[in-house]
């Protein structure tokens, strides 16, 4: 035997479950778009790295002049940076398109709730019902937006470190090379 149970506030807690699932669902969309906007702002700045990041420029020297020894280590050492630099920017980009790609996201599927009995229940009990998948979906949705801004935090370090090589690069070529 069925028991039925009579539920206050559960219109209330099916509209906040539904709330807090759609919240997901748009923070799911707005990430996709932000990475998407980085991704292709990068792809642009990728062009230029590799074009100005030239590593064979920096060991052109005059045919009459000869190379010092500390000049020889700071090109190199240019070399590294240069290098590590477009590195680090490839792993970036590499660690952004890892965040795009297909995921498991859970959606509420209105063929499933033709199958259940829900048709038979009474007001109180279908809202309870439907809050309680909204509720389930929402806390699996944000696990997976959790994750993914996770690793899209994680991704900005590396275009940190990037920016600070080239920097260091442009720092020391300006100012000893």
């Amino acid at each position: 035997m069925i028991k039925k149970y009579k539920y206050k506030s559960s219109e209330q807690y099916c509209d906040a479950a539904k709330t807090e699932y759609e919240y997901e669902l748009n923070r799911n969309t707005k990430l996709d778009n932000k990475v998407s906007i980085t991704l292709a702002f990068c792809g642009v700045v990728l062009l230029l790295f590799i074009d100005y990041l030239d590593v064979r420029s920096l060991w052109e020297v005059e045919a009459q002049s000869q190379m010092q020894c500390w000049e020889c280590i700071l090109r190199f050492l240019c070399s590294v940076f240069q290098i590590a630099c477009l590195a680090f920017f490839g792993v970036f980009i590499i660690k952004l398109i890892i965040i795009l790609k297909p995921r498991l996201y859970l959606r509420l599927d209105t063929e499933n709730l033709l199958i259940e009995a829900l048709h038979e229940w009474d007001n109180d009990q279908a809202y309870m019902y439907l809050g309680i998948k909204y509720s389930e979906f929402a806390v699996y949705n944000n696990s997976v937006n959790e994750t993914r801004s996770e690793e899209y935090r994680k991704s900005m370090k590396w275009i940190a470190i990037a920016a600070i090589l080239y920097f260091l690069n442009e720092i020391v070529k300006r100012n000893f090379i």
